[in-house]
């Protein structure tokens, strides 16, 4: 595992290596989805948003499956919702690939 620098990298190249560790620790296959959030869409290219902290968490879907959340808390404290992840492999297993995430990011 190699941790990510995400304060060098913009948020598309944090994205990209997040998924490829996650690829490469064997947790990829079992996500049905990984997205950075609409709301960054536009601005993927953009530096990596200078941060206080790297939030990684499991929750339960309102239907079905879990999702693994990673959020941007800034050093003036707003919260920007950065990345989504869904696996339907349950609650144990989403926190196991947000527990690899925060390794990752921290």
């Amino acid at each position: 595992m190699t941790r990510i620098y995400a304060d060098e990298m913009t948020m598309r190249d944090v994205a990209e290596a997040v998924e490829a560790q996650l690829k490469e620790a064997g947790l990829w296959e079992e996500l049905d989805y990984f997205s950075v959030d609409l709301k960054l869409q536009k601005k993927k290219d953009e530096a990596f948003p200078e941060y206080a902290w790297i939030a990684c968490f499991p929750v339960t879907g309102g239907n079905e499956g879990h999702y693994i959340h990673i959020d941007i808390i800034t050093r003036d404290n707003e919260h920007i919702h950065f990345l989504t992840a869904k696996t339907f492999m349950g609650m144990e297993y989403a926190g196991k690939v947000a527990t690899e995430c925060a390794k990752l990011l921290s």
